[in-house]
């Protein structure tokens, strides 16, 4: 019983780590967008990059 609760908890840490990253790369993205004065290129770099940590998660 004590393991699994324990895996459990675990379990649950990483899936709040998880959402904090997604909600921060969330924010990023958003400013990214409000960034309008910079170039397409640049923002599309960013959202690549962004996409290649998501994935790397």
């Amino acid at each position: 019983m004590m393991p699994m609760m324990m895996m459990m908890m675990m379990m649950m840490m990483m899936m709040m780590m998880m959402m904090m990253m997604m909600m921060m790369m969330m924010m990023m993205m958003m400013m990214m967008m409000m960034m309008t004065t910079t170039t397409k290129t640049t923002t599309t770099t960013t959202t690549t990059t962004t996409t290649m940590m998501m994935m790397n998660l």
